[in-house]
């Protein structure tokens, strides 16, 4: 199977989030970023 990008990783975090997807899929995901270590920022665009 092919390595996501850490970016990748999180946009499919976030789109899972706005599609209201299944919570054991959404903290499945989740782990997989703490692993990685992320250091994640939030910019929003408006």
């Amino acid at each position: 199977m092919e390595s996501i990008s850490d970016y990748s990783l999180v946009e499919a975090y976030l789109d899972a989030v706005k599609m209201n997807l299944d919570k054991d899929f959404l903290s499945m995901l989740w782990s997989e970023i703490e692993d990685r270590n992320l250091n994640l920022c939030v910019i929003d665009k408006d």
